[in-house]
């Protein structure tokens, strides 16, 4: 059995808005999700949060806290995805890895049927801003 890539995802919310951005590349390519990605080789968790986010989206946060992690497959692996939550200021714009940045509410969210990620859809109506 091949072992899960570790990975990274940032839930960032504004109000009743939570930061998505739509994958620029794959897996999940054209997809809305958390900001997030891999873990590099010997990079605590926390910091690779730290780093996705700034890569993704230009914003930096201080203090992580940890709100879930799981298990789940894509077109290309298998990933296991730790899940942080955090407050960042200042303005997001695409960078990286992210086509567009977007600032969603969970009934905007809800009506996305198709283009955002079950696990980001699950994970917003459990963080609920």
């Amino acid at each position: 059995m091949v072992e899960a890539i570790q990975g990274v995802s940032v839930i960032v919310c504004r109000g009743d808005r939570f930061l998505l951005v739509r994958r620029a590349r794959p897996p999940l390519q054209g997809q809305l999700a958390f900001p997030g990605g891999r873990v590099r080789e010997g990079e605590p968790l926390e910091e690779a949060a730290q780093r996705e986010l700034m890569e993704e989206t230009g914003l930096a946060t201080g203090a992580m806290k940890a709100v879930d992690n799981f298990s789940t497959d894509t077109e290309m692996a298998s990933f296991h995805l730790h899940v942080f939550c955090a407050e960042a200021e200042g303005e997001a714009r695409a960078g990286s890895d992210a086509a567009s940045i977007h600032w969603l509410t969970l009934a905007q969210m809800n009506a996305m049927d198709g283009s955002i990620t079950v696990d980001t859809l699950r994970l917003a109506r459990k963080m609920a801003c």
